[in-house]
């Protein structure tokens, strides 16, 4: 009986030689004449295409071919979601937008806040400085400038996670000074339209400086 694993993955590698076999004549073919470019170029991409297809279709990631979720996780329609507010220098709360967490975007802040309230809840009065800082100053270059480090330009590609701007140079929350974030856990039902909890309906889980 053969082992399947290891047939799989020679598989793998005849269908990647192949890929880069025909990369390599499709760009010596551009040398060449109309008819010959045309032929090696379309060949190039219709494997490509029925490859990365077929990879799709079976769920099954094949470098540099791999399968195309939406989102790698599952949730029921009733689930927990992390929501961050900023706290100003009078101690009032203002939803924090997410552009300002540049260089990080919100899902890679989710997840470790996630990861850290389950295993080492602590670690986080470790990161809470540098982000208050990294928010607080992206509040003033909005301030100063107009813009945000995390805004995109008209030919950016677009973060994973579209959420519309929060925070703009006429918000009137200037002058903001951000002192403070605070992370509160709420339940939510994916089946009905997104909306902010109420704080009677929100739970505070991390908070930086704590009280």
């Amino acid at each position: 009986m053969p082992d399947l694993r290891a047939v799989a993955d020679l598989v793998r590698l005849v269908v990647f030689l192949a890929f880069m076999l025909l990369a390599l004549r499709a760009a010596r073919a551009m040398r060449g004449s109309g008819p010959e470019r045309r032929k090696a170029v379309g060949v190039f991409v219709a494997f490509t295409v029925l490859v990365s297809m077929a990879v799709g279709v079976a769920q099954h990631a094949a470098w540099p071919f791999s399968h195309w979720p939406m989102d790698n996780k599952y949730f029921e329609a009733e689930t927990t979601g992390l929501l961050p507010f900023v706290v100003d220098a009078g101690g009032e709360e203002h939803e924090l937008d997410f552009r300002a967490l540049y260089p990080l975007t919100w899902m890679d802040l989710y997840d470790w806040l996630s990861q850290t309230r389950q295993g080492h809840p602590e670690a986080f009065a470790d990161v809470a400085p540098w982000l208050v800082r990294r928010i607080a100053e992206a509040r003033r270059q909005l301030e100063r400038t107009g813009r945000m480090p995390g805004d995109r330009w008209a030919l950016a590609a677009p973060v994973p996670l579209v959420v519309p701007p929060l925070w703009t140079p006429d918000d009137g929350l200037s002058p903001l000074a951000v002192t403070g974030l605070r992370i509160y856990e709420f339940t939510t039902n994916l089946d009905e339209p997104p909306s902010v909890p109420a704080p009677g309906q929100r739970t505070l889980i991390f908070e930086y400086p704590a009280q």
